[in-house]
């Protein structure tokens, strides 16, 4: 009887370390596409900038 008890606290043990893996897997998983867009967002506000200034000295 007592294997069956430490089996089920391993068991319960794998299931607790198997949700942290696959919360920590969801949050890098955000933070990843969060960074894709602040990227793109700045490179994109660098192009707009760059183009308003070769438009004012154009002028």
């Amino acid at each position: 009887m007592e294997k069956v008890f430490a089996k089920t606290e391993e068991l319960a043990e794998n299931i607790k370390e198997l949700v942290n893996v696959k919360f920590e897997s969801v949050k890098l998983a955000v933070a990843e596409r969060s960074s894709k867009v602040a990227s793109n967002f700045i490179s994109g506000m660098i192009v707009v900038l760059a183009a308003i200034c070769f438009v004012v000295f154009l002028v």
